[in-house]
């Protein structure tokens, strides 16, 4: 499950501001501002953060945010 935390964590090591994370997994930028004060969100709205998540090389797991070892192997 994605957290508040997880979002600050990747929002900070992708040095994106609120307003471009928003953009980029498609979200309302209030969205982004309710999830990190605390509001529960859809399933639909944790897989595209997931799935943003993944395309930058990131993992959300219960230690944080780290990088995908797959994401590191592949060469493209």
């Amino acid at each position: 499950m994605i957290t508040a935390e997880h979002i600050r964590a990747a929002r900070a090591v992708l040095k994106m501001g609120q307003r471009e994370f928003a953009t980029a997994t498609g979200l309302n930028t209030n969205t982004v501002v309710r999830i990190e004060n605390g509001a529960e969100f859809k399933r639909e709205t944790e897989r595209r953060i997931a799935e943003y998540l993944v395309s930058r090389g990131l993992v959300a797991g219960d230690r944080g945010i780290s990088w995908s070892q797959l994401a590191a192997a592949d060469p493209a």
